[in-house]
């Protein structure tokens, strides 16, 4: 299977970006970017491949995906069938750590976070222990702007840094 080079529509004038997908089925094709992905699962179950694993996936589940991991979030069968009567529903936050976070990055404080961010270059799940804590910070971000939303976005790196 080929892997396709996916450039995420990221707008410039912000550090991270956020998608809600709610569409008839993940993205089929196996890809990477040079953004970390971290995807919560809200509905829609199938198989995640990730580099060298295959591991399936459901509802309450929470991914982070490293930089220019190839990845795929392969529905089960069933969504692609023409009743549609299914469909998924995900929240996903990109992030460069190499773009205008890299800077950031730097900062002594930042160590943990950034061991952290090289740490999960495999990709990672978070225990379902866990998940409660970081999809709660991931619909604050959602709905905050600006410097909230980074300032935010920094806490919950900094938990997931203490997390493992």
């Amino acid at each position: 299977m080929k892997v396709v080079q996916f450039t995420v529509p990221v707008a410039r004038d912000h550090s991270i970006h956020i998608q809600e997908d709610l569409l008839p089925h993940f993205y089929e094709h196996l890809h990477r970017h040079t953004e970390t992905q971290i995807t919560y699962v809200i509905k829609g179950t199938g198989t995640l491949i990730a580099g060298n694993i295959m591991q399936p996936f459901g509802p309450g589940d929470l991914f982070i995906i490293g930089a220019n991991q190839s990845h795929l979030f392969k529905s089960d069968p069933g969504y692609f069938e023409k009743d549609g009567l299914l469909n998924i529903h995900s929240l996903n936050i990109y992030f460069d750590s190499k773009g205008y976070l890299n800077s950031l990055l730097q900062f002594p404080e930042m160590a943990m976070v950034k061991k952290f961010i090289e740490s999960s270059s495999h990709g990672l799940q978070a225990s379902s222990e866990n998940t409660n804590t970081l999809r709660d910070y991931i619909s604050r971000i959602i709905q905050l702007s600006q410097g909230y939303r980074l300032a935010t976005f920094i806490e919950m790196l900094q938990t997931m840094s203490k997390l493992r």
